[in-house]
């Protein structure tokens, strides 16, 4: 199964759905290339710096930072503040993954970063049916409850 909108393939809303399908190793420089087009990364989406009010993030560039500020900076300097901004997501985003591995919740996880993107709950869609293939790998209890967050829930490979 391939995503082919090359953006979502580099975007973290994706870091999930890789981990699920078995991905153990991520290379990008996506942060950097976002970042110099002035584009902020959240992880269930990414947008322009000229369309922000606000920023909700609690890392250290945004936590000293305004809108108006980054705006106001000389572009080399404000490409290296959104880089900086963009990678503290993406490692975010890898943690929340490992915490659902070890939690064993990924699936739930998976579920709700697809929502984000219509490629994505498209490549969802195309997944529900992998349940009996990816069934070997799962466990078949766990320690957490069982969350149904959509119809795709119940394709789950510990269903199966």
């Amino acid at each position: 199964m391939r995503i082919t909108n090359a953006a979502i393939r580099k975007h973290p809303m994706v870091f999930a759905f890789a981990a699920l399908a078995g991905v153990d190793f991520f290379d990008s420089s996506s942060y950097i290339k976002y970042a110099k087009d002035d584009r902020v990364i959240f992880p269930d989406s990414s947008r322009r710096l000229s369309e922000l009010h606000a920023l909700g993030c609690a890392c250290a560039v945004c936590s000293s930072h305004t809108v108006r500020e980054l705006k106001g900076l000389e572009k080399e300097e404000r490409t290296m503040k959104l880089a900086e901004h963009n990678l503290h997501v993406m490692f975010q985003e890898m943690r929340a993954v490992r915490d659902a591995i070890a939690g064993e919740f990924l699936s739930e996880l998976v579920e709700q970063r697809c929502r984000s993107h219509p490629a994505l709950v498209s490549v969802l869609e195309r997944f529900s049916g992998s349940g009996e293939e990816l069934e070997p790998w799962v466990s078949v209890s766990r320690r957490t409850a069982f969350f149904q967050l959509s119809r795709h829930s119940l394709q789950r490979p510990i269903i199966h």
